[in-house]
């Protein structure tokens, strides 16, 4: 695919992840989050995710200094154990937020633009 088309596509992905959010935030009334900073859970959950941070820069790092693989899979396990995490912790401790349905919804969605994506290119 050129440019163009690369440039479109990711508009029109960025579009239906926007318009499928607003659609589950209404379905399941779930409360805006508040701007800027995310407020973790508890120190813990803070804790767990600079290191997920730690982790997956090193292992990018040896990945694309050491491996040289093409497609850095690294990324794709960060973004699945990283919003799976959240995704846990949102719904054990701020079930009555209902903010885990909206990163569930997000996950879903990242996984389904990454394996098309990986399919086109």
């Amino acid at each position: 695919m050129d440019l163009i088309a690369w440039i479109l596509f990711f508009i029109l992905a960025v579009l239906v992840m926007v318009f499928v959010t607003k659609l589950v935030t209404r379905v399941y009334n779930i409360p805006p989050q508040p701007k800027g900073k995310y407020q973790y859970v508890n120190m813990w959950h803070k804790q767990i995710e600079r290191m997920y941070y730690i982790v997956f820069l090193i292992v990018l790092m040896i990945e694309m200094f050491i491996v040289h693989h093409s497609t850095p899979y690294s990324i794709f396990a960060f973004i699945i154990i990283f919003v799976g995490t959240r995704i846990l912790i949102e719904y054990k401790y701020r079930k009555e937020q209902k903010q885990y349905i909206i990163y569930a919804v997000t996950l879903a969605y990242m996984l389904i633009f990454f394996t098309v994506i990986g399919l086109i290119g």
